[in-house]
């Protein structure tokens, strides 16, 4: 910069005016002298009194340069921006770059970063500058392009670039190319500083992370060993501890936790160290080293593996001395667990029975991986004690052989008969011997069980009979208790002891089918099939049934036509599961002739109607599948299926808009099945619908009053009181409106609902409260901001307004993100700030591509050019419009805006064009425009 002004000086001395080469090298020293403010003051004058002058520009650029330097970046880029078409042009784009790296602006930064020259001098800086933003803004991959292109100049800026980029690349993970550039990096500095240093420490972390260990410790001693006041010494010393410690090399560990002594991670190295003796089974080394850090850290993940290490050197004493420092901590489950473990080890059942005390009131806070050894060390400490009630309780609480067995004990030591006898029963497999009249009395007490409906305790009788012996008599009565349980896995493993094999497959058949295990019932089935016996006619009528469950549609009306040829009855049954077969393959002429066969069978025609009715439907005969439907509601209205029926009917007059007669059929069910709530709510919202596209909303009220008082579901009332306030507000019968919103219980979409009607009505301050509601609704207070920020606009009051809406842009997520940035611009565009107002509508269309503003926000852009004088920047968005937003309700203003441009322009083809489009949208428009077309004119 100083070069530069000393020439432009005396390059032209000859031509300026009497004083500004004397003020301008008054300035000059100014600047030298860092007198910035003072420069600004002169530089101004200059501009204003020799605006003539050849070093006009010359002054500009050092103004534009000295509000750069004192920050004022808003003046610094308004000078710059006039320097854009002089010889500072270069100068200009630099600091214009500078300025929009300042303030964050990605795109203007890029813009002007291009306009500089490749061969200008400011080229590779501004390449640095650049890959810095970019990587500021983890912009990572844009950010190594622009350090790799500044690295080809090889100038001043080429070792910082390069080390730039090697932490860029490290930031991007590629540990590889890190590693290679910082190496570059390192062989060209001359200077250790902390930049070596620090390019030391990532080509450890770089190794570090491609596991070459070896290369990543000599870079960490580097670092140890040359820049012991270096920010990366400290945490190189722990990276080489923490290699140490993965490559077992304890004795290294050791020194490193001793450099670590005094520095932010002693901690850290200690707990290494600490735990490379833990895993060295050196629990004595291990508790010391745990016992300082807890000590000096209050680190009481320490403090538990220092009680860990006690335990395992068995120092019970110790352990029980510092196991109080685990209570109600992270580790409060481990401090009851090993409280009761040491206690149990020492012998001091009494001991754990005062904890017990503790424990039960916390037992809901326990773990369940601890409870059961806990349990069971109280139940033992109990049992010793001779406490037999508390030995009880906590046995009880187990489901271990050793329990029941205590259990068993106590109740002999209480001389408790039933008690043991229940318990006996449990326990019986160990100790029963007697033979002679086992088979009776099982099966006495099994049937006295089953008679009583207590299948629990015939089930466990006959289970344990079977443990001992195998009896078929008693496999059939337990199957039989197992069904009647619905334990259907269990009766599985005991029909393999079944010795009839086709009663066996039956049973297995019939139990697969209870499983919903169709596979293995069919296989079964049809071993029932291939030879005549007891099963095979039943065995048929379930694999017809088990195949059509299965989904195998085809083979089950195989077996139909199978069984029709072999049987003669059950024709009802077959024809059903026919024609429901044909149906589920969507074979529908087909199932068609299997339906209208069973026409014939008179208790069966409302059945065939509805499946008739119902076939049309899915193939979109809409016509034939309401004729069968009303037939049934017609001729059987005390049918099972006149309801689905009459449904179905209301459903598809009301998608076909024949209101009348959905009306009709709607009044009909409400009438006949108004308890019927599942089909109730939609026939409510149907007929309730019907009168608001009718225009009676009064009538939509009656029925949604019917329907509220039939559903409990939250989210139809509030869809239905929404509808009807939605409707009374477009009446403007906003009382009307609000009457409706107070049955709802208070909530943010009430409160939005009453802030808009209130506002509407005038009532600002009663609005306001309604908004101000909803922004403390931590799930919808961007809403409420948005509603706040639109009312504030609405009152002219912009300032206040942005606020709102910025506070919107502060969610990460939120659906009206990309409508409050469109009223930002709507704020501006009031306020004749165009610029903001482009900036903002432009925003929506380049961040929000999916937003259904972008065709008004697109015609904003436009607008505000042509409002800020910049019509051929307007012109460019309004045909930008044209091409992409034909079906916008907008076209019309756009093309009106290209026909008048075309006729300002004598380009009448063009305007003959959008004006035929114009009055074919817009006859009204006609006479505004023909007089530019009649003859002697646009066709002349």
């Amino acid at each position: 910069m100083k070069k530069m002004v000393i020439a432009l000086l005396l390059g032209t001395s000859l031509t300026t005016f009497a004083n500004d080469i004397d003020d301008m090298d008054y300035i000059y020293k100014l600047y030298q002298n860092k007198m910035n403010k003072e420069a600004i003051l002169e530089l101004n004058k200059f501009v204003n009194r020799y605006s003539n002058s050849k070093l006009y520009d010359s002054a500009l650029n050092l103004l534009g340069y000295n509000y750069y330097i004192v920050g004022d970046y808003k003046k610094s880029e308004e000078i710059f921006l006039q320097l854009l078409n002089t010889n500072y042009k270069e100068e200009a784009y630099y600091y214009l770059m500078n300025i929009y790296i300042k303030w964050d602006n990605k795109e203007l930064a890029t813009f002007y970063y291009e306009k500089i020259h490749n061969d200008s001098k400011l080229k590779s800086k501004s390449m640095f500058l650049m890959g810095n933003f970019m990587y500021s803004l983890g912009s990572l991959k844009e950010a190594e392009t622009y350090y790799s292109r500044a690295i080809k100049y090889s100038d001043k800026y080429y070792n910082n670039s390069l080390l730039n980029l090697g932490l860029t690349y490290f930031g991007e993970k590629e540990y590889i190319k890190t590693a290679a550039v910082l190496e570059e990096y390192i062989s060209e500095v001359r200077i250790k500083d902390d930049n070596l240093a620090k390019a030391y420490f990532f080509l450890g972390l770089a190794n570090e992370k491609l596991k070459d260990y070896e290369s990543a410790i000599k870079y960490y001693k580097n670092i140890e060993l040359e820049f012991r006041n270096s920010e990366y010494y400290v945490q190189s010393i722990y990276s080489l501890e923490k290699l140490s410690y993965a490559l077992d090399k304890d004795t290294e560990i050791l020194i490193y936790a001793k450099k670590l002594e005094n520095t932010k991670l002693e901690k850290d190295g200690l707990i290494l160290l600490s735990e490379m003796y833990y895993n060295s089974k050196k629990y004595k080394e291990s508790a010391k080293y745990y016992n300082k850090i807890f000590q000096k850290y209050k680190d009481i993940g320490a403090g538990y593996k220092l009680i860990l290490s006690y335990l395992k050197l068995k120092d019970y004493d110790n352990a029980l001395i510092n196991i109080n420092i685990l209570k109600n901590t992270k580790y409060n489950n481990e401090y009851y667990y090993y409280s009761i473990y040491i206690y149990y080890n020492k012998k001091e059942y009494k001991e754990i029975l005062n904890l017990e005390k503790e424990i039960k009131k916390e037992e809901y806070k326990i773990n369940k991986d601890y409870k059961k050894d806990i349990f069971n060390m109280i139940a033992e400490a109990a049992y010793n004690l001779k406490n037999y009630e508390m030995a009880k309780q906590y046995y009880a609480k187990l489901n271990t052989p050793n329990a029941i067995y205590r259990l068993i004990t106590i109740a002999y030591i209480q001389e408790d008969v039933e008690e043991m006898e229940t318990l006996f029963e449990d326990y019986k497999k160990n100790y029963d011997k007697d033979i002679t009249k086992k088979l009776d009395i099982y099966s006495l007490m099994g049937n006295l069980y089953a008679e009583q409906s207590e299948n629990k305790k015939a089930e466990i009788l006959y289970k344990e009979f079977l443990k001992k012996e195998k009896n078929e008599i008693i496999i059939n009565n337990l199957i039989t208790v197992l069904f009647d349980e619905r334990k259907y896995e269990q009766a599985l493993i005991y029909i393999k002891d079944i010795k009839n094999e086709n009663k066996k497959s039956w049973l297995n058949a019939v139990t697969f089918m209870a499983l919903h295990n169709y596979k293995p019932a069919a296989i079964e089935l049809k071993k029932l099939i291939l030879k005549d016996n007891k099963y095979t006619k039943r065995a048929y009528l379930k694999l017809i049934e088990v195949l059509f469950n299965e989904n195998k549609f085809e083979e089950s009306i195989k077996y139909c036509d199978m069984y029709t040829k072999k049987y003669n009855d059950n024709e009802v049954y077959i024809i059903k599961k026919k024609g429901s077969s044909y149906f589920k393959l969507k074979d529908y002429s087909k199932a068609i002739e299997i339906y209208e066969k069973l026409k014939g069978y008179k208790d069966e025609k409302p059945f065939a109607f509805f499946m008739l009715a119902e076939i049309y439907y899915n193939s979109e005969n809409y016509q034939l599948a309401e004729k069968n439907y009303e037939y049934i509601v017609l001729n059987y209205p005390n049918s099972k299926y006149s309801k689905e029926s009459l449904y179905w009917l209301t459903s598809l007059m009301y998608s076909d808009k024949r209101y009348k007669e959905a009306l009709s059929y709607g009044k009909l069910f409400i009438k006949k099945y108004s308890k019927d709530k599942a089909y109730l709510e939609d026939v409510l919202f149907y007929i309730g619908n019907i009168y608001i596209e009718n225009g009676d909303v009064s009538g939509a009220e009656a029925e949604f009053s019917k329907l509220l008082n039939v559903t409990n579901k939250e989210e139809v009332k509030i869809n239905l009181i929404d509808i009807l306030v939605r409707s009374y507000y477009k009446n403007g019968e906003y009382e009307k409106a609000l009457k409706w919103l107070e049955k709802l219980k208070d909530s943010s979409f009430k409160s939005i609902w009453l802030g808009v009607i209130y506002e509407k009505q005038g009532n600002k301050e009663k609005a306001l409260k309604e908004y101000q509601k909803v922004t403390k609704d931590v799930k919808n207070a961007d809403k409420g901001f948005f509603y706040m920020g639109s009312f504030y606009l609405n009152n002219k009051q912009y300032n206040v307004a942005r606020v709102y809406f910025n506070k919107v842009l502060d969610y990460r997520i939120s659906e009206y993100k990309d409508k409050s940035i469109f009223k930002i611009g709507i704020s501006f565009e009031e306020e004749g700030n165009y610029k903001a107002a482009i900036t903002a509508f432009l925003r929506i269309k380049l961040v929000y591509s999916n937003s259904s503003l972008q065709d008004i926000a697109t015609l904003k852009t436009a607008e505000n050019y042509e409002k800020s004088g910049n019509l051929d920047r307007a012109l460019k968005f309004y045909q930008e419009f044209y091409d992409n937003y034909k079906n916008s309700k907008y076209i019309n203003v756009v093309v009106e805006r290209l026909l008048i441009n075309s006729l300002k322009n004598k380009d009448l083809k063009k305007a003959k064009k959008y004006y035929d489009e114009l009055i074919k949208n817009m006859p009204q428009k006609k006479n505004e425009y023909k007089k530019f077309f009649e003859t002697g004119g646009a066709n002349k």
